[in-house]
């Protein structure tokens, strides 16, 4: 059968490895969408009837009821659900409730994995390597604003810069002008700079 149907499709598969026999629901208006995704080598039986006497004579007490993409992960979830052929509405609502716990879940793994980085980011900024980080920085950046005064004009500061070999961090004063750049880069706020030099 796979001429266009808009009602819903019951599958019956069977795993090409296992050959373990499973139910499958896609609902109406995605199984167009995605027909030619499925491996037809699998598919056992197909019918358009929830009450087809073949999906019970399975004796599958379960039915993936859909596939959900979590909004978080975008990891493909199989919605389960138990078989019942005459109570599509209890089927639905098991889904949803399902698909609900999944997303629920989604965001109590994110908010883990968040606290998780938080934690070592604080427990990194108490470690000596982090400190000699900072101390570093710091060393960097008065290196850096050394080659240019905080009162240099715009291209000498400029040129003070490419003389400089573009050193980092920017000088504060280069990080001020380059505020009046904006919709530039660094990169190209760089090159537009060796632009200006050579053309003189």
């Amino acid at each position: 059968m796979d001429k266009k149907i808009s009602k819903e499709q019951y599958f019956i598969f069977k795993d090409t490895k296992t050959k373990r026999i499973y139910l499958e629901h896609i609902h109406a208006g995605k199984y167009d969408m995605i027909k030619h995704r499925i491996n037809k080598e699998r598919i056992v039986y197909q019918t358009n009837d929830l009450k087809d006497p073949k999906l019970t004579e399975t004796g599958e007490k379960e039915i993936i009821w859909d596939r959900h993409a979590d909004q978080i992960f975008n990891q493909l979830h199989k919605v389960i659900v138990p078989f019942n052929p005459y109570n599509y509405d209890e089927m639905e609502t098991f889904s949803r409730q399902k698909i609900f716990m999944i997303e629920a879940t989604a965001v109590e793994e994110k908010n883990k994995i968040q606290e998780h980085r938080k934690e070592r980011k604080t427990q990194f900024k108490e470690t000596d390597e982090y400190k000699q980080n900072i101390e570093n920085i710091k060393a960097r950046k008065k290196i850096a604003n050394s080659f240019i005064s905080e009162d240099a004009d715009e291209m000498t500061a400029m040129y003070q810069w490419w003389t400089a070999g573009f050193i980092m961090p920017p000088p504060d004063r280069i990080k001020e002008i380059k505020q009046s750049y904006e919709e530039m880069s660094w990169k190209q706020f760089k090159d537009f700079i060796n632009a200006v030099v050579c053309s003189k």
